[in-house]
């Protein structure tokens, strides 16, 4: 998964999708991924926060004073502990499979 996403026609740089967040919600355990995955990229940006819940009306508002609005996540998860990869990193490859179980 590359940290650039096509975005209903757009390049998006997801880092900074998650930069947004975290400056916005005052959490640092946040990922941002594209779904759903379509043919010619992905339908929208989706949000995993980790730790505590945040109000979604005034993080989403937040976040879109900052960021154009094909860049505002369309979906926000909230977890306690979201998947960590072997070098302790967020596993940004297990989250797609967490948005297909919810389906």
């Amino acid at each position: 998964m590359d940290s650039q996403a096509k975005i209903l026609g757009h390049r998006v740089e997801l880092g900074e999708v998650e930069a947004a967040v975290r400056h916005a919600s005052g959490i640092d355990g946040v990922v941002a991924i594209g779904w759903p995955v379509t043919s010619s990229g992905y339908g929208g940006i989706e949000v995993f926060i980790e730790g505590r819940t945040v109000e979604v009306d005034g993080l989403r508002r937040a976040v879109a004073a900052r960021l154009p609005d094909y860049m505002v996540p369309r979906r926000w998860h909230f977890h306690s502990r979201l998947p960590r990869n072997a070098n302790g990193k967020f596993d940004r490859y297990a989250l797609p499979a967490i948005l297909e179980d919810s389906q």
